[in-house]
Protein backbone atom coordinates (compact mmCIF):
# COMPACT_ATOMS: atom_id res chain seq x y z
CA UNK A 1 0.00 0.00 0.00
CA UNK A 2 2.78 2.38 0.64
CA UNK A 3 4.08 2.26 -2.69
CA UNK A 4 1.35 3.17 -4.08
CA UNK A 5 0.76 6.27 -1.33
CA UNK A 6 4.24 7.16 -0.80
CA UNK A 7 6.48 8.71 -3.81
CA UNK A 8 9.72 10.23 -3.26
CA UNK A 9 11.19 12.95 -5.79
CA UNK A 10 14.56 14.94 -5.49
CA UNK A 11 14.55 16.20 -9.00
CA UNK A 12 13.62 19.69 -7.84
CA UNK A 13 15.85 21.63 -8.95
CA UNK A 14 13.19 24.87 -8.68
CA UNK A 15 13.28 24.27 -5.27
CA UNK A 16 15.21 26.37 -2.26
CA UNK A 17 16.04 22.73 -1.05
CA UNK A 18 17.90 21.21 -3.65
CA UNK A 19 18.06 24.34 -6.49
CA UNK A 20 20.00 26.61 -3.46
CA UNK A 21 21.50 24.67 -1.99
CA UNK A 22 25.17 24.48 -3.55
CA UNK A 23 25.09 28.65 -3.49
CA UNK A 24 24.23 28.23 0.27
CA UNK A 25 26.74 24.76 1.07
CA UNK A 26 29.45 25.15 -1.96
CA UNK A 27 29.88 23.07 -4.74
CA UNK A 28 30.44 19.82 -3.27
CA UNK A 29 27.05 19.60 -1.67
CA UNK A 30 25.09 16.98 -3.05
CA UNK A 31 22.56 15.74 -0.57
CA UNK A 32 19.85 18.52 0.38
CA UNK A 33 18.57 17.59 4.23
CA UNK A 34 18.29 20.66 5.59
CA UNK A 35 15.17 23.36 4.77
CA UNK A 36 12.55 21.66 6.24
CA UNK A 37 10.11 20.06 3.57
CA UNK A 38 9.49 16.71 2.09
CA UNK A 39 11.36 15.37 -0.55
CA UNK A 40 7.47 13.15 -1.21
CA UNK A 41 4.59 14.06 -3.47
CA UNK A 42 1.49 15.64 -2.42
CA UNK A 43 -1.62 13.62 -1.32
CA UNK A 44 -3.17 12.86 -4.79
CA UNK A 45 -6.32 13.98 -3.75
CA UNK A 46 -4.37 17.90 -3.69
CA UNK A 47 -3.39 17.33 -6.71
CA UNK A 48 -6.37 16.24 -8.33
CA UNK A 49 -8.43 19.63 -6.57
CA UNK A 50 -5.45 21.81 -7.71
CA UNK A 51 -5.14 20.78 -11.16
CA UNK A 52 -9.01 21.15 -11.28
CA UNK A 53 -9.03 24.49 -10.25
CA UNK A 54 -6.09 25.39 -12.45
CA UNK A 55 -8.00 24.01 -15.98
CA UNK A 56 -10.04 27.26 -15.13
CA UNK A 57 -8.12 29.81 -16.77
CA UNK A 58 -8.54 33.30 -14.44
CA UNK A 59 -6.84 33.46 -11.11
CA UNK A 60 -8.50 36.70 -9.58
CA UNK A 61 -9.78 37.54 -6.52
CA UNK A 62 -11.37 34.10 -5.68
CA UNK A 63 -13.88 33.53 -2.81
CA UNK A 64 -12.94 31.17 0.01
CA UNK A 65 -13.63 27.62 -0.77
CA UNK A 66 -16.53 26.30 0.32
CA UNK A 67 -16.46 23.98 3.37
CA UNK A 68 -12.92 25.23 4.31
CA UNK A 69 -13.85 26.32 7.97
CA UNK A 70 -15.97 23.25 8.47
CA UNK A 71 -12.80 21.60 7.40
CA UNK A 72 -10.58 22.96 9.90
CA UNK A 73 -13.33 22.39 12.78
CA UNK A 74 -13.73 18.60 11.58
CA UNK A 75 -10.02 18.17 11.82
CA UNK A 76 -9.75 19.09 15.28
CA UNK A 77 -12.24 17.43 16.74
CA UNK A 78 -11.06 14.30 14.94
CA UNK A 79 -7.30 14.60 15.73
CA UNK A 80 -6.72 16.61 18.97
CA UNK A 81 -10.77 16.04 20.67
CA UNK A 82 -11.16 19.70 20.60
CA UNK A 83 -14.55 21.62 19.44
CA UNK A 84 -13.10 25.43 18.21
CA UNK A 85 -15.63 28.34 17.97
CA UNK A 86 -15.75 29.23 14.01
CA UNK A 87 -14.97 32.58 15.24
CA UNK A 88 -11.94 31.64 16.60
CA UNK A 89 -10.40 30.99 13.89
CA UNK A 90 -8.73 33.65 11.54
CA UNK A 91 -7.09 33.14 8.32
CA UNK A 92 -3.34 34.66 7.41
CA UNK A 93 -0.82 33.82 4.32
CA UNK A 94 1.42 32.29 6.56
CA UNK A 95 2.59 31.23 10.10
CA UNK A 96 5.13 33.84 10.72
CA UNK A 97 3.16 36.52 10.06
CA UNK A 98 1.10 35.63 12.70
CA UNK A 99 4.02 35.23 15.31
CA UNK A 100 4.70 38.87 14.20
CA UNK A 101 1.39 39.65 14.79
CA UNK A 102 1.30 38.08 17.96
CA UNK A 103 3.76 39.74 19.62
CA UNK A 104 3.61 43.12 17.89
CA UNK A 105 1.85 45.10 20.94
CA UNK A 106 4.15 43.76 23.26
CA UNK A 107 7.70 45.37 24.34
CA UNK A 108 9.95 42.16 25.57
CA UNK A 109 9.57 38.46 24.07
CA UNK A 110 10.38 34.90 25.51
CA UNK A 111 11.89 32.65 23.21
CA UNK A 112 13.54 28.95 23.87
CA UNK A 113 16.50 28.36 21.73
CA UNK A 114 17.91 26.41 20.37
CA UNK A 115 14.85 27.09 18.48
CA UNK A 116 13.42 28.16 14.92
CA UNK A 117 15.84 31.32 13.80
CA UNK A 118 12.68 33.77 12.85
CA UNK A 119 11.78 33.23 16.03
CA UNK A 120 15.10 35.65 16.82
CA UNK A 121 14.96 37.81 14.20
CA UNK A 122 11.08 38.76 14.14
CA UNK A 123 11.55 40.79 17.74
CA UNK A 124 14.34 42.41 16.41
CA UNK A 125 12.73 43.81 13.45
CA UNK A 126 9.94 45.17 15.40
CA UNK A 127 12.21 46.23 17.97
CA UNK A 128 11.41 43.94 20.60
CA UNK A 129 13.49 43.22 23.62
CA UNK A 130 14.04 39.74 23.18
CA UNK A 131 15.02 37.48 26.24
CA UNK A 132 15.86 34.14 26.13
CA UNK A 133 14.88 30.82 28.35
CA UNK A 134 17.48 28.35 26.96
CA UNK A 135 16.27 24.63 26.85
CA UNK A 136 18.06 22.12 29.56
CA UNK A 137 18.52 18.53 27.88
CA UNK A 138 15.43 19.26 26.02
CA UNK A 139 13.15 20.15 28.52
CA UNK A 140 11.73 24.20 29.57
CA UNK A 141 13.52 25.45 32.56
CA UNK A 142 10.63 26.98 33.85
CA UNK A 143 12.66 28.62 36.75
CA UNK A 144 14.71 30.37 34.61
CA UNK A 145 11.66 31.49 32.71
CA UNK A 146 10.28 32.68 35.98
CA UNK A 147 12.94 35.22 36.49
CA UNK A 148 12.56 36.94 33.14
CA UNK A 149 10.80 39.98 32.47
CA UNK A 150 8.71 38.96 29.39
CA UNK A 151 4.73 40.62 28.20
CA UNK A 152 5.01 37.49 25.57
CA UNK A 153 6.51 33.95 25.08
CA UNK A 154 6.72 32.45 21.76
CA UNK A 155 5.99 28.83 22.05
CA UNK A 156 7.43 26.00 19.34
CA UNK A 157 4.92 23.33 20.16
CA UNK A 158 5.92 20.69 18.39
CA UNK A 159 9.42 21.95 19.55
CA UNK A 160 12.06 22.91 16.15
CA UNK A 161 14.74 21.76 16.25
CA UNK A 162 14.83 19.08 18.73
CA UNK A 163 11.82 17.38 18.37
CA UNK A 164 9.64 17.64 21.93
CA UNK A 165 5.96 17.07 21.50
CA UNK A 166 5.35 18.66 24.89
CA UNK A 167 2.90 17.13 27.61
CA UNK A 168 -0.24 18.49 28.70
CA UNK A 169 1.45 18.50 32.21
CA UNK A 170 4.22 20.28 30.99
CA UNK A 171 2.31 22.96 29.10
CA UNK A 172 0.59 23.23 32.43
CA UNK A 173 3.33 24.49 34.50
CA UNK A 174 4.43 26.79 31.49
CA UNK A 175 0.89 28.44 31.81
CA UNK A 176 1.40 28.73 35.42
CA UNK A 177 4.65 30.40 34.53
CA UNK A 178 3.02 32.70 32.24
CA UNK A 179 0.29 34.31 34.12
CA UNK A 180 -2.01 36.50 32.45
CA UNK A 181 0.64 36.85 29.53
CA UNK A 182 0.04 35.84 26.15
CA UNK A 183 1.81 32.81 24.32
CA UNK A 184 2.12 32.73 20.74
CA UNK A 185 2.27 29.15 19.82
CA UNK A 186 3.96 28.14 16.78
CA UNK A 187 2.22 24.29 16.18
CA UNK A 188 2.71 23.85 12.59
CA UNK A 189 4.32 20.42 12.83
CA UNK A 190 2.01 19.44 15.06
CA UNK A 191 -0.08 17.08 12.50
CA UNK A 192 3.31 14.98 12.85
CA UNK A 193 3.83 14.28 16.17
CA UNK A 194 4.18 10.69 17.03
CA UNK A 195 2.80 11.05 21.05
CA UNK A 196 -0.70 13.21 22.02
CA UNK A 197 -0.11 16.78 20.75
CA UNK A 198 -2.00 19.47 23.77
CA UNK A 199 -2.82 22.17 21.57
CA UNK A 200 -1.72 25.54 23.85
CA UNK A 201 -5.24 27.49 23.61
CA UNK A 202 -6.92 24.90 25.34
CA UNK A 203 -4.55 25.51 27.96
CA UNK A 204 -3.59 28.88 28.31
CA UNK A 205 -6.25 30.87 26.86
CA UNK A 206 -4.45 33.37 26.37
CA UNK A 207 -2.73 31.64 23.74
CA UNK A 208 -2.32 32.82 19.71
CA UNK A 209 -2.07 29.12 17.87
CA UNK A 210 -0.50 28.80 14.55
CA UNK A 211 -1.64 25.92 12.38
CA UNK A 212 -0.85 25.38 9.18
CA UNK A 213 -0.81 22.00 6.83
CA UNK A 214 1.92 22.97 4.75
CA UNK A 215 4.58 21.18 6.39
CA UNK A 216 2.22 18.05 7.21
CA UNK A 217 0.81 17.52 3.72
CA UNK A 218 4.16 19.19 1.85
CA UNK A 219 2.10 22.20 0.84
CA UNK A 220 4.36 25.31 2.28
CA UNK A 221 4.85 26.93 -1.37
CA UNK A 222 0.88 27.59 -1.59
CA UNK A 223 0.67 30.56 1.28
CA UNK A 224 -2.22 29.25 4.01
CA UNK A 225 -2.08 29.23 7.57
CA UNK A 226 -4.72 29.77 10.52
CA UNK A 227 -5.23 31.46 14.22
CA UNK A 228 -6.99 29.83 17.02
CA UNK A 229 -7.25 32.71 19.36
CA UNK A 230 -10.71 32.20 22.14
CA UNK A 231 -9.81 35.36 23.73
CA UNK A 232 -12.25 38.24 22.19
CA UNK A 233 -9.81 41.10 23.31
CA UNK A 234 -6.98 39.64 22.02
CA UNK A 235 -8.42 38.44 18.71
CA UNK A 236 -10.07 41.63 17.35
CA UNK A 237 -6.67 43.13 18.25
CA UNK A 238 -5.12 40.82 15.95
CA UNK A 239 -7.65 41.05 13.47
CA UNK A 240 -7.67 44.86 13.07
CA UNK A 241 -3.93 44.34 12.52
CA UNK A 242 -3.72 42.01 9.86
CA UNK A 243 -6.65 44.37 8.27
CA UNK A 244 -4.60 46.71 8.37
CA UNK A 245 -1.70 45.38 7.00
CA UNK A 246 -3.94 43.70 3.69
CA UNK A 247 -2.58 40.33 4.26
CA UNK A 248 -4.49 37.50 2.00
CA UNK A 249 -3.34 33.61 2.05
CA UNK A 250 -3.54 32.35 -1.30
CA UNK A 251 -6.80 30.62 -2.41
CA UNK A 252 -4.68 27.85 -3.73
CA UNK A 253 -3.29 27.22 -0.50
CA UNK A 254 -7.09 27.40 1.16
CA UNK A 255 -8.30 24.60 -1.43
CA UNK A 256 -5.10 22.27 -0.88
CA UNK A 257 -5.48 22.61 2.82
CA UNK A 258 -9.41 21.69 2.76
CA UNK A 259 -8.44 18.72 0.64
CA UNK A 260 -5.70 17.67 2.84
CA UNK A 261 -8.18 18.01 6.00
CA UNK A 262 -11.29 16.02 4.17
CA UNK A 263 -9.64 13.39 2.62
CA UNK A 264 -6.33 12.66 3.44
CA UNK A 265 -5.86 11.30 6.94
CA UNK A 266 -4.90 7.84 5.46
CA UNK A 267 -1.73 9.82 3.38
CA UNK A 268 -0.73 11.39 6.01
CA UNK A 269 -0.51 8.18 8.63
CA UNK A 270 1.11 6.61 5.56
CA UNK A 271 3.67 9.18 5.66
CA UNK A 272 4.38 9.70 9.26
CA UNK A 273 5.29 5.88 9.44
CA UNK A 274 7.75 6.09 6.32
CA UNK A 275 9.36 9.23 8.51
CA UNK A 276 9.71 6.95 11.71
CA UNK A 277 11.25 4.23 9.78
CA UNK A 278 13.79 7.32 8.02
CA UNK A 279 14.86 7.96 11.49
CA UNK A 280 15.21 4.31 12.96
CA UNK A 281 17.58 4.25 9.42
CA UNK A 282 19.67 6.87 10.80
CA UNK A 283 19.70 6.01 14.75
CA UNK A 284 20.93 1.64 12.96
CA UNK A 285 23.34 3.68 10.58
CA UNK A 286 24.95 6.98 11.97
CA UNK A 287 28.37 6.90 13.53
CA UNK A 288 27.96 6.74 17.69
CA UNK A 289 30.13 10.02 18.01
CA UNK A 290 26.86 11.59 17.05
CA UNK A 291 24.80 12.05 19.79
CA UNK A 292 20.52 12.58 19.42
CA UNK A 293 17.27 12.11 20.88
CA UNK A 294 14.41 10.61 19.20
CA UNK A 295 12.09 13.22 17.96
CA UNK A 296 8.91 13.20 19.47
CA UNK A 297 6.96 15.17 16.17
CA UNK A 298 7.80 16.53 12.95
CA UNK A 299 11.25 15.07 10.61
CA UNK A 300 13.84 16.72 11.85
CA UNK A 301 16.64 15.36 13.99
CA UNK A 302 18.76 17.44 16.01
CA UNK A 303 22.66 16.46 15.81
CA UNK A 304 25.27 16.41 18.34
CA UNK A 305 28.88 16.83 17.00
CA UNK A 306 31.00 18.19 19.59
CA UNK A 307 32.46 14.77 20.70
CA UNK A 308 34.83 14.67 17.82
CA UNK A 309 36.55 17.50 19.18
CA UNK A 310 36.32 20.06 16.40
CA UNK A 311 35.50 23.75 16.20
CA UNK A 312 31.72 24.63 14.55
CA UNK A 313 33.62 26.09 11.76
CA UNK A 314 35.75 22.56 11.49
CA UNK A 315 32.30 20.81 11.31
CA UNK A 316 30.79 22.72 8.84
CA UNK A 317 33.84 21.96 6.55
CA UNK A 318 33.78 18.57 7.69
CA UNK A 319 30.18 18.25 6.79
CA UNK A 320 29.65 20.63 3.38
CA UNK A 321 32.83 20.14 1.99
CA UNK A 322 33.74 16.79 2.45
CA UNK A 323 30.93 15.05 2.64
CA UNK A 324 29.16 17.05 0.81
CA UNK A 325 25.66 16.71 3.26
CA UNK A 326 24.06 20.28 2.96
CA UNK A 327 22.41 20.21 6.98
CA UNK A 328 20.87 22.95 8.95
CA UNK A 329 23.48 25.04 10.80
CA UNK A 330 23.20 24.63 14.37
CA UNK A 331 24.11 28.59 15.37
CA UNK A 332 21.24 29.93 13.48
CA UNK A 333 19.17 27.83 16.36
CA UNK A 334 20.78 30.38 18.83
CA UNK A 335 24.79 29.74 20.43
CA UNK A 336 23.41 26.76 22.24
CA UNK A 337 23.29 25.28 18.82
CA UNK A 338 27.52 25.10 18.83
CA UNK A 339 28.26 21.73 17.57
CA UNK A 340 24.88 21.40 16.16
CA UNK A 341 23.67 20.46 12.95
CA UNK A 342 19.84 19.81 11.84
CA UNK A 343 18.88 16.79 9.72
CA UNK A 344 15.79 16.44 7.91
CA UNK A 345 14.94 12.69 6.96
CA UNK A 346 11.90 13.62 4.91
CA UNK A 347 13.64 12.04 1.81
CA UNK A 348 14.43 8.92 -0.18
CA UNK A 349 15.44 6.55 2.57
CA UNK A 350 18.32 5.24 -0.10
CA UNK A 351 19.29 9.27 -0.60
CA UNK A 352 19.27 9.50 3.33
CA UNK A 353 21.01 6.18 3.75
CA UNK A 354 23.67 7.42 1.28
CA UNK A 355 24.11 11.13 2.45
CA UNK A 356 24.78 9.14 6.19
CA UNK A 357 27.60 6.62 4.95
CA UNK A 358 29.20 9.92 3.74
CA UNK A 359 29.23 11.32 6.84
CA UNK A 360 30.46 8.25 8.29
CA UNK A 361 33.38 8.18 6.15
CA UNK A 362 34.04 11.81 6.43
CA UNK A 363 34.21 11.54 10.87
CA UNK A 364 36.37 8.38 10.45
CA UNK A 365 39.07 10.57 9.06
CA UNK A 366 39.09 13.02 11.34
CA UNK A 367 39.06 10.24 14.53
Amino acid sequence: MEKEVIRYRTNRPRSLRWGGMKERFGQNARYGLWVADMDIEVCPHILEALQQRISHPIFGYDLEPKGLKEAILAWHQRRYRVALDPEWIVYLPSVLPGVALGIEGCHSVAIQPPVYPPFFQIPKDLGKKLVTNPLQNNMMNLSHLRSLDFDALILCSPHNPVGRVWSASELEELSSVVGDRVIVSDEIHCDLAYMPHTPMHTIHPRTISLYAASKSFNIAGLGFAYAVIQDDTIRQKFVRKLKAMHLQPNPLGMLATMIAYQRCQEWLEEVKRALRRNMELVRARLHPAVTFSMPEGGYLMWLGFSGLGLSHKELKRLLYEKAGVALSDGLAFGSSGYGHFRLNVATDPALLEEAIEKINEAIKEVL
